[in-house]
């Protein structure tokens, strides 16, 4: 599922998705993504 913002997540799973015609049960699972601020910096000055 794609959705604009994080908040949208349990919006769209409960109220379009669990409401589907055969969908029994949901579980959402969630993972984001972190980098430490030196590979940041490291990634933003490539090519400086």
């Amino acid at each position: 599922v794609r959705v604009k913002s994080t908040e949208e997540v349990a919006d769209t799973i409960t109220e379009k998705i669990g409401s589907l015609k055969g969908i029994t049960a949901t579980e959402t699972l969630i993972a984001f993504r972190t980098y430490s601020r030196h590979d940041l910096e490291h990634m933003f000055s490539i090519g400086e």
